[in-house]
């Protein structure tokens, strides 16, 4: 199992690919079985700020466009962007021989992100048909590990059983 959340879950989804799809200037990586599973929470696959959420939930989310384009632009560098940087640029059929059993993506009903997840999480679901979505009601980006409250968030609580059904 391989996970991960924000620019994690992108490094997962990009690691995904490569898998399949080897990048040409990394070497290749071999499983001698698929994945057991991939786990996404608030994927940052997309760096465009011109998103339906990212106005709908502006005040709502603990990010911004703003601090997105500035991490967007330290992160790829002079690199411009690509199926493995931005994974949700990847073409559809890129994702239907991905080496996992299955996927579960996760993100907060009040996240900035929360609308290039839905599409990216559409775009997968039409040719690979072991993808969960689970969209946490008010919750922001990475809720879990911002709220400050002992309460259990809805998509901590799916990742527990997912990860404990697989385990």
């Amino acid at each position: 199992i391989i996970g991960g959340d924000s620019a994690g879950g992108n490094l997962t989804a990009a690691t995904l690919l490569h898998l399949s799809h080897p990048h040409a200037e990394i070497e290749p990586l071999a499983l001698s079985a698929p994945l057991a599973g991939v786990f996404t929470y608030a994927p940052w696959i997309n760096f465009s700020t011109e998103w339906p959420s990212m106005k709908d939930n502006l005040w709502k989310d603990i990010l911004t466009p703003a601090v997105l384009t500035r991490w967007s632009d330290s992160y790829r560098g002079d690199r411009p962007a690509d199926n493995w940087n931005e994974p949700f640029n990847a073409p559809a059929e890129w994702w239907r021989d991905v080496k996992t059993e299955r996927i579960l993506v996760l993100a907060g009903g009040d996240e900035i992100l929360l609308s290039p997840i839905q599409e990216f999480v559409k775009k997968i679901k039409s040719v690979f048909g072991e993808i969960a979505f689970v969209v946490g009601a008010d919750e922001v980006h990475d809720a879990p590990f911002y709220t400050m409250v002992k309460e259990e968030t809805q998509t901590r609580s799916e990742l527990r059983g997912w990860l404990a059904a697989r385990l």
